[in-house]
């Protein structure tokens, strides 16, 4: 299995497709479950508006990049 590093230099994933819930989770060292009560609760209002969907395992750019700006860059 190829492992995959996250630059976050210039602006968040840019050029970077789509990225799984896991990926996420890797780069800002959460667990699945804490990822999924920040986007199914906390932020599911604003990130469905730009095409969330609490079942898919991909996540847009575009959900991505608001996560970002909303719960800041991972360390």
């Amino acid at each position: 299995m190829k492992q995959s590093t996250l630059l976050f230099n210039e602006q968040p994933f840019k050029g970077r497709g789509s990225l799984t819930k896991q990926e996420v989770c890797d780069a800002y060292k959460f667990s699945m479950q804490t990822l999924g009560r920040l986007l199914n609760h906390q932020y599911y209002v604003v990130l469905a508006e730009l095409g969330y969907v609490k079942k898919s395992s991909i996540l847009p750019p575009k959900v991505v990049n608001k996560f970002i700006e909303l719960y800041g860059e991972p360390l």
